[in-house]
């Protein structure tokens, strides 16, 4: 079965231009010493951010992108515009994404796992604290999800 993209071809022109534009603005305000006070970041982000939670796109590269853009002087690398580039790629490739999300750390499941028998304890009355760890411990419960060795 072919992967159908998220991402299509008119919006891909529509708005790589749009955040070229604004990395292109941003480069100009670093070389003449200036930056932009968070102003193409208020710009941009809303419209990325968006645009991928509606799409059902996971923009987390965008969102590190986005994130990096605010750190001032920074601002001026075209960091949104390759964040973008990498989001496209990862949704035209899908086993790539699926290879990059297991290096992410825990896996959902087990991620699941934990948060249950996290909500187990606290509805038994015990905290997580570092003593009911130590104790839960001693009782055969783990504290944290063992990963498997895939």
């Amino acid at each position: 079965m072919e992967h159908e993209p998220k991402i299509s071809l008119e919006e891909i022109v529509i708005i790589t231009p749009y955040l070229l534009l604004l990395d292109g603005l941003g480069i100009l305000l670093v070389a003449v010493g200036m930056d932009d006070f968070f102003i193409l970041d208020a710009v941009r982000f809303p419209v990325t951010q968006l645009y991928m939670r509606f799409k059902g796109v996971k923009g987390t590269s965008m969102l590190i992108g986005n994130i990096l853009e605010l750190i001032p002087y920074v601002g001026g690398l075209p960091i949104s515009t390759v964040a973008w580039l990498i989001t496209i790629y990862l949704d035209r490739h899908p086993e790539k994404a699926e290879i990059l999300s297991a290096l992410g750390g825990i896996k959902e499941k087990k991620w699941r796992s934990y948060q249950h028998r996290a909500l187990k304890q606290r509805k038994a009355g015990r905290t997580t604290s570092p003593d009911s760890v130590n104790s839960s411990a001693s009782e055969g419960i783990s504290p944290m999800p063992e990963l498997d060795e895939e």
